[in-house]
């Protein structure tokens, strides 16, 4: 696939998703952060860890022992949120995440026995916690 010239990075989607990186000037803030250091929690129906765009940064250790999506369900909430928030750069497979080099954990709290009790599971683990919860 060729990447345009004008894409600030080299994945094929980056194009589609400039109006959203402009909106929130995320090309200036770029330049000096890319959420190295950053640990992010996603709550959410779970994440599917094998997707390319999360290689090498998810960190199982502070993840929920429930933290991935129900069987069949890999491409749900959870794993688009983590994508947005964390997808990597540069890897010519979709789109950057806004923190495309932070490390992310997640908990399924849509699956299993979820409490909101849960969503303070290691805690100190993580600086930002996204939370995606209602009825599913």
């Amino acid at each position: 696939m060729c990447i345009s010239s004008d894409s600030l990075t080299e994945d094929p989607l980056s194009l589609a998703n400039t109006w959203a990186y402009e909106m929130i000037n995320v090309d200036k803030v770029w330049k000096e952060y890319t959420g190295k250091g950053v640990r992010i929690r996603i709550n959410d129906d779970g994440v599917d860890i094998n997707n390319k765009d999360f290689e090498g940064r998810f960190d199982l250790a502070s993840s929920c022992e429930n933290y991935l999506p129900l069987p069949g369900e890999t491409n749900g909430h959870g794993t688009k949120v983590a994508g947005i928030i964390a997808g990597n750069a540069d890897n010519a497979h979709c789109a950057a995440g806004i923190a495309y080099e932070s490390t992310f954990s997640s908990c399924n709290v849509y699956g299993g026995n979820f409490s909101y009790q849960s969503l303070d599971d290691k805690l100190e683990l993580f600086d930002i916690s996204s939370n995606s919860i209602g009825l599913p």
